[in-house]
């Protein structure tokens, strides 16, 4: 039963910010953030405007194949629509608004990833994937932050119009995982991160199309392996004897 339980709850994992990055853009951490997927250190990127996460802050979050997502996958942050009609697009295209973030995050990973890249470059980025489902209050907040708003706002515009009118394919973010928090409460950076608000969701990164839950698999497969290598063991010995 203790082998098998990484595989009976492999589709929850716990996440922890450990903290915002080096990149901040109008007095907001833009990413990639540092964060732990059960302990294994991991860059993170926010597609969530609307909630709040602290650092050193932990929560149970769920992991989606980012190309497995359609437009009626339950329980994502915007499963049930944002403003997709400012972009021009149906509230209920869920995948075009996911692969939209997805692709803007694809251009930005590589860029944080990276000392001495332009705060500038990577926090419009940051903020198209945020406006892309949520665009009236981030073009609120850059009105009311940054030193160049109108220019700024535009740009920010640009990359999410240009995002959601692309064409993917299905594969196209394979390796892309959601990691969408499990509770209906938190942000609270408190002892119970669910009591306060809801943690964001985040996009995670698993090179050649890996998957973080292949961790969880293995450690299974591993204790699998144990088991049945026990249970031929005596028999073995009984043999040879």
């Amino acid at each position: 039963m203790v082998c098998l339980a990484p595989l009976a709850f492999s589709q929850d994992v716990t996440l922890t910010l450990v903290n915002g990055g080096q990149y901040s853009m109008d007095g907001i951490y833009v990413g990639a953030y540092n964060a732990t997927l059960n302990n294994s250190p991991t860059p993170i990127i926010c597609d969530d405007f609307a909630d709040e996460v602290y650092q050193n802050e932990s929560w149970t979050a769920s992991i989606t194949q980012a190309a497995s997502i359609t437009n009626t996958t339950p329980g994502l942050k915007w499963s049930t629509g944002g403003d997709l009609a400012f972009w021009g697009i149906s509230n209920s295209n869920i995948v075009q608004g996911y692969d939209a973030m997805l692709y803007l995050a694809s251009q930005m990973l590589p860029l944080s990833l990276q000392n001495g890249q332009n705060s500038q470059t990577i926090g419009l980025y940051a903020y198209a994937i945020w406006a892309i489902f949520d665009p009236t209050a981030v073009e609120s907040y850059i009105y009311a932050h940054d030193a160049n708003p109108g220019n700024t706002w535009n740009l920010i515009a640009q990359l999410a119009q240009s995002a959601v009118n692309g064409n993917y394919t299905k594969n196209e973010f394979a390796g892309w995982e959601v990691l969408t928090p499990q509770c209906s409460g938190g942000g609270g950076g408190g002892t119970d991160p669910c009591s306060q608000g809801v943690p964001q969701e985040f996009f995670i990164y698993v090179p050649e199309g890996g998957s973080a839950l292949m961790y969880l698999l293995l450690a299974g497969v591993s204790c699998m392996g144990a088991f049945l290598f026990r249970s031929r063991s005596p028999r073995t010995r009984s043999e040879t004897l």
